[in-house]
């Protein structure tokens, strides 16, 4: 990322709100969205340019460089098959 970087909040959030979505499989994850929120906090209107801070950019370059080494193994068991519940009360 360059040295100072301008980002509308309606951007900041959707990268935020997509990181989030990850934070169950992605532990230390929301730990690490803090400056961006911080950011996020400073705007003037949703599609009014603020400056990326140095700690927000930091934040996203970890997202950046974590994800792809993340394993990808989900913590949580896969989603029920409804289907096969309806079924089983059929007996």
């Amino acid at each position: 990322m360059c040295s100072e970087s301008l980002v509308t909040p309606r951007a900041l959030v959707r990268m935020a709100s997509q990181c989030i979505s990850l934070t169950q499989a992605v532990v230390p994850g929301k730990l690490l969205l803090h400056n961006v929120y911080r950011n996020i906090s400073q705007k003037q209107a949703w599609d009014s340019p603020v400056l990326l801070t140095r700690e927000a950019r930091r934040d996203l370059e970890w997202w950046l460089m974590a994800l792809p080494n993340w394993n990808g193994a989900p913590l949580l068991a896969p989603p029920v098959d409804l289907h096969n519940i309806h079924n089983i009360h059929s007996f």
